[in-house]
């Protein structure tokens, strides 16, 4: 399986057999996606000893995220798909963000593997981000196995204030039954470092290794806040979880979830009298 994402400023890519990575690309491409994107999925097949048609499916993160880079790569998978025949698997980017978090987080487990939850965080500018909320799925049995990820909040682009508020509310609800005992913000982190500090009584800025757990009075959460990248190997993780339980695209079901308009749609519709706010909340979030 190739897997890869651009929807932010970083442009990964993989190739994984079995579910497991074989090679990884990562580049800090900002603006040229559009130029560096296939030349960069080429070098990596070839360093991987993979001719592109051996592949059994191609998999990418399809957003949210920057409006141009989310297009550009679901692009390259739609055109990949078809002009291969085929399968596709879309990501939710954040999904593969929040993934990186729990791994980071956790590492190989721990005690409260099955009682975390992970916020993936993107700037989405003017005081709002692209987020969601995650967690494993059901009691016992192997919660690293990434079938088992799910979306607790859907994906969507939300102000941070009123975001971190309700983000605090169902922590302390579901510590109240120990459901959860702690909380990682992931990704962007610059936007919600202060506000997290603010509810949480965690420290902004410092190493999740040394941090300690600073509960508020009203729940014992604990909150870390991780500055990460979208990996292409969790994009192709989770793909490979849903390809196995046939969650799969043909290249003209392949589609973006750009979560909010872009400045030009913005404006064209504005200008004919159309909403133009693009604050949607995406109602699926694709895991």
């Amino acid at each position: 399986m190739l897997a890869f994402d651009t929807a932010t400023s970083a442009m990964t890519a993989a190739v994984l057999r079995g579910g497991r990575p074989v090679r990884e690309s990562f580049f800090r491409a900002e603006r040229n996606h559009s130029i560096r994107l296939v030349p960069a999925l080429r070098d990596l097949l070839a360093d991987a000893g993979v001719d592109v048609r051996d592949l059994a499916a191609v998999a990418v993160g399809v957003g949210p995220g920057s409006y141009t880079g989310v297009r550009i790569g679901v692009t390259v998978a739609k055109t990949m798909a078809w002009s291969l025949g085929l399968p596709a698997v879309a990501v939710s980017t954040l999904s593969a963000l929040a993934w990186r978090g729990r791994r980071l987080a956790l590492g190989a487990g721990g005690p409260d593997a099955g009682r975390l939850w992970v916020v993936p965080v993107l700037d989405a500018r003017r005081g709002r981000v692209y987020t969601g909320l995650y967690a494993s799925e059901g009691d016992g049995g192997d919660l690293h196995d990434p079938a088992r990820w799910t979306a607790v909040r859907p994906d969507g682009v939300r102000p941070v204030a009123e975001w971190l508020d309700e983000v605090k509310a169902l922590a302390d609800s579901a510590a109240s039954s120990r459901a959860i005992v702690r909380v990682v913000f992931v990704g962007d982190v610059a936007p919600v470092e202060q506000a997290v500090a603010e509810r949480f009584g965690s420290r902004p800025g410092e190493s999740p290794k040394h941090r300690e757990s600073r509960p508020t009075a009203e729940a014992a959460v604990r909150a870390d806040v991780l500055a990460a990248d979208v990996s292409a190997v969790d994009v192709g993780e989770l793909a490979w979880a849903k390809a196995r339980r046939g969650q799969i695209a043909s290249a003209h079901d392949l589609v973006p979830n750009y979560t909010q308009l872009s400045e030009a749609e913005k404006k064209w519709l504005a200008a004919r009298g159309g909403a133009a706010d693009g604050s949607a909340v995406a109602e699926n979030a694709d895991v």
